[in-house]
């Protein structure tokens, strides 16, 4: 980010911070209905919003790669086939670790430390189905 816009930017971060952590814990919600019983495809739509918010929010703050994974893991939602439980299973895996990242994540920018970008590559890779 330019250093024209960093003032801008110092304003509107604690709104997407906040943004992202309701889209956390919209996701979270989702993975704890899934975990009790409840289909996938019945969270799949509000848990993909939820990605989608994060993704731009990561744009907004110049985070291209941490976008970029996740417009992967938004896709790999969405393709989820229907009643596919290994599928499913990847999916819950994938996102349990998306939103233990991101927090780590949000930590980092409100600390004001660096991001520990192992972390980032130790995600496992949103694959589609097979």
């Amino acid at each position: 980010m330019s250093a024209d816009l960093e003032p801008l930017r110092t304003k509107l971060e604690p709104v997407f911070l906040a943004e992202i952590d309701d889209a956390l814990a919209s996701i979270d919600a989702g993975l704890e209905r899934v975990r009790a019983g409840d289909d996938l495809d019945r969270g799949r739509d509000s848990m993909r919003e939820a990605l989608h918010a994060i993704r731009g929010s990561a744009t907004t703050l110049g985070f291209d790669e941490v976008a970029a994974y996740l417009g992967c893991v938004e896709a790999r939602v969405q393709s989820q086939d229907q009643g596919e439980e290994e599928g499913e299973v990847q999916v819950v895996t994938l996102l349990a670790s998306v939103v233990e990242m991101m927090r780590d994540w949000i930590a980092s920018i409100r600390d004001a430390r660096p991001f520990d970008k192992a972390r980032f590559a130790a995600l496992p890779e949103p694959a589609p189905p097979r």
